[in-house]
C-alpha cells in the first residue's frame, strides 16, 4: 500500500471511530473512578465490573452509573461485537500509525555531527570570502 492510500485509510478509520474510542475511554474512567461514590466493602465483595455492586447506591448516582456500566460493558452479544470491532480498529490504527511513522523516518535524512560541522564550515568560508 502506498503512502497516500495508507494515510487516507488511517485518517478515515480514525475519524469513524474517534467518538466510540472517546466513549469507551470516558465510561471506563468513570467506572474506575466511581469508587468515590460506591461503598468500598461493596467493591471488594462484588467487583466494580459486576452490576450488582450498584445495589448499594441510592439516588441519582445509581442511575448514572447503571447507564455508564451498560454503555461500557453491557449489550451482551451486540456489546461484545461492538467492543471487538472497536479493538480491531484500534489495532489497525496502531499498526498503520507505526507504518506511517517509519515511512516518514525513511524520507528524512539523519542529522549527524559531521554534516552539521560541514555546513558550519561552508557558511564560515562564505563569510570569510566576502571580506
Amino acid at each position: 500500500m502506498n503512502d497516500q492510500r495508507l494515510r487516507a485509510w488511517h485518517r478515515r478509520i480514525g475519524i469513524a471511530f474517534v467518538f466510540f474510542v472517546m466513549l469507551q475511554t470516558i465510561t471506563g474512567l468513570s467506572l474506575d473512578l466511581s469508587w468515590f461514590v460506591i461503598p468500598h466493602d461493596s467493591i471488594n465483595r462484588l467487583g466494580l465490573r459486576n452490576p450488582d455492586v450498584l445495589e448499594g447506591i441510592n439516588g441519582g448516582w445509581k442511575t448514572v452509573l447503571k447507564i455508564i456500566h451498560t454503555v461500557h460493558l453491557g449489550g451482551l452479544l451486540t456489546g461484545a461485537a461492538y467492543r471487538t470491532i472497536l479493538a480491531m480498529a484500534l489495532l489497525f490504527l496502531s499498526i498503520t500509525g507505526v507504518m506511517i511513522f517509519r515511512q516518514e523516518k525513511k524520507h528524512v535524512p539523519p542529522k549527524t555531527l559531521v554534516t552539521d560541522i560541514n555546513k558550519d564550515l561552508h557558511a564560515l568560508s562564505r563569510v570569510l570570502h566576502h571580506r
